[in-house]
């Protein structure tokens, strides 16, 4: 998921059901462009305020804050991990839904952080002044020492107030060093029981957005107390009305769209059927299981729902890719870019060898796929447990070496939201506890959680 923050405008017309959409990072907003168009006026201050309200929970998904003290809206299925883990056997948060009548009351969720995108500062020169005219494996490795180290000296000038990350804008095209303030105590406010979070019966929880209750609180604590979030978004409750322009801000996935002809075959080919094929496997295993008690129930209800969710997105997908019309008029579309490339002689000299570099690419992947796929990827260990070994080894090997030389996931910036992810309490709490020694270096049962 690209970590940048996006502004997704949609101008709801009168009469005509009709969305002129567009996707925008927040520096680069096409102010003017909007102003005439719609003769609505988004200036830096609107644009500042909205991305400070903004939120990025470390799962993936995006929410806002609501109030001046902390109180974060977010998607019920966001937080499924949370719930689950605050669940037992006396109390299914899923089933009986949670409310927390006064603050003290307010759960803890393990393991849950959430981020705010405080600054974003481009670096693209520096990157190219890193790299320019050294061979395709040494220009990445420097590419990649030196978005650490850049990293490293945004974290120094905040006086490790911040955290910040690398950032990789159009395949490459730009590279920026983003911000964030990092709020590590989480803790659940308010979450419907799930019959109605996710009512329809449908996994996708788009089917019946009007109907579903598809929305938990959450709240940000600093230093045991409520955090102070100056920047919120009020609630409204009359909603847009016809003709209004809506503006979504969050940290949406990456859309796919460059991909070229080549590797959307290999998806439908290779990647979505063996997907398809291995997951409907586990999600019958999951159902069989689920039926062998209450606990077993409690422990996979949502994880089915997220599964059968994957599995309706990427049949679609499937079934899109299947279509000879749909690949005829990208195929066309792809060969009308190559020849204006081909046709200009500094686009052919910079450009012209992609196409190539890219096919020869996806045959070295295809070729590696399922071992990648199976060990590196983890479809051969879908339990926890493979994950939280693979991370403590290598979090041990790789905290040897410079900080320049890990690997990325692995650099000193990252650690820390890595090691909290691993101490997040579960049943396995205590055999985790024994590689955390070697992972950090102390005695994990005497740190304790997070």
């Amino acid at each position: 998921m690209k970590k940048t923050l996006i502004a997704l405008l949609t101008a709801y017309l009168p009469v005509l059901a009709f969305a002129d959409e567009g996707m925008w990072t927040i520096d680069n907003f096409p102010t003017e462009k909007v102003a005439s168009k719609y003769d609505v006026n988004i200036g830096d201050q609107w644009l500042k305020s909205a991305q400070l309200a903004t939120t990025r929970l470390e799962n993936g998904c995006t929410g806002s804050f609501a109030s001046a003290d902390g109180l974060v809206l977010t998607n019920n299925h966001c937080t499924w991990g949370c719930i689950r883990n605050l669940s037992n056997d006396e109390r299914n948060l899923s089933d009986e839904g949670f409310m927390a009548a006064a603050r003290d009351e307010e759960l803890q969720c393990p393991g849950q952080q959430i981020s705010v995108l405080m600054d974003t500062k481009e670096v693209t020169g520096k990157i190219a002044a890193a790299t320019t005219g050294l061979p395709d494996t040494e220009a990445n490795d420097a590419r990649k020492a030196e978005l650490t180290r850049l990293e490293s000296e945004c974290e120094d000038d905040s006086d490790g107030k911040m955290r910040c990350e690398a950032v990789s804008l159009y395949n490459g095209g730009q590279y920026f060093i983003y911000s964030y303030k990092r709020y590590d105590d989480v803790r659940l406010v308010f979450a419907p029981e799930l019959d109605i979070a996710a009512f329809g019966g449908d996994p996708d929880n788009f089917n019946f957005p009007r109907w579903s209750f598809d929305m938990t609180f959450l709240r940000v604590y600093e230093n045991g107390k409520p955090a102070t979030t100056p920047n919120f978004l009020r609630w409204r409750k009359s909603g847009p009305s016809a003709g209004d322009p809506v503006f979504i801000t969050g940290h949406p996935g990456s859309t796919n769209r460059s991909l070229t002809v080549t590797e959307l075959k290999m998806q439908r080919d290779v990647t979505i059927p063996l997907y398809l094929l291995r997951t409907s496997e586990f999600r019958g295993r999951l159902l069989s299981w689920k039926n062998t008690s209450p606990e077993a129930a409690r422990a996979v209800q949502q994880r089915i729902l997220g599964i059968e969710n994957g599995i309706k997105v990427r049949r679609n997908q499937l079934k899109a890719l299947q279509n000879d019309e749909m690949m005829a008029i990208k195929s066309e579309e792809e060969q009308s870019l190559r020849n204006i490339v081909m046709a200009d002689d500094e686009m052919r000299e910079a450009y012209g060898e992609a196409w190539n570099l890219i096919d020869d690419s996806t045959t070295a992947y295809r070729n590696m796929y399922e071992d990648y796929l199976f060990v590196e990827a983890r479809a051969g260990f879908s339990g926890s447990l493979y994950g939280y070994a693979r991370t403590i080894v290598r979090g041990t090997v790789e905290r040897e070496k410079e900080n320049s030389e890990r690997i990325r996931s692995y650099t000193d910036t990252s650690l820390p939201q890595l090691e909290q992810r691993v101490r997040q309490p579960s049943d396995q709490q205590r055999i985790r506890d024994i590689g955390l020694e070697l992972f950090t270096g102390q005695d994990a049962r005497m740190a304790g959680p997070g």
